[in-house]
């Protein structure tokens, strides 16, 4: 018993450290998103990933953040099953 009530406040506490985590209503869109945004986020904030990003594509560091901001993409909606396929029409045309 003291191992559930442990656990759950471990949860709790890691919940409120990592926001991103989501919960059992979360759906796997919404998670991608949150990962690939705290991803994008963070290495346009991080002042060397930021410079090592910029001398791989040999353009200044402003610009790589720039560009890296403007790759964050939009939360998805909960519509479900519509977006999924938007999302396969647009990954075939690649």
């Amino acid at each position: 018993m003291a191992d559930k009530i442990r656990e759950r406040n471990q949860y709790a506490l890691l919940k409120q450290k990592y926001s991103g985590i989501g919960n059992a209503d979360t759906h796997r869109d919404e998670f991608l998103a949150t990962i690939y945004n705290d991803t994008i986020a963070s290495i346009a904030h991080h002042k060397h990933l930021n410079y090592y990003n910029s001398i791989v594509v040999n353009k200044h560091p402003s610009l790589v953040k720039q560009e890296m901001i403007k790759k964050i993409k939009p939360a998805p909606s909960s519509g479900g099953r519509k977006q999924d396929d938007e999302v396969a029409v647009v990954a075939a045309k690649r």
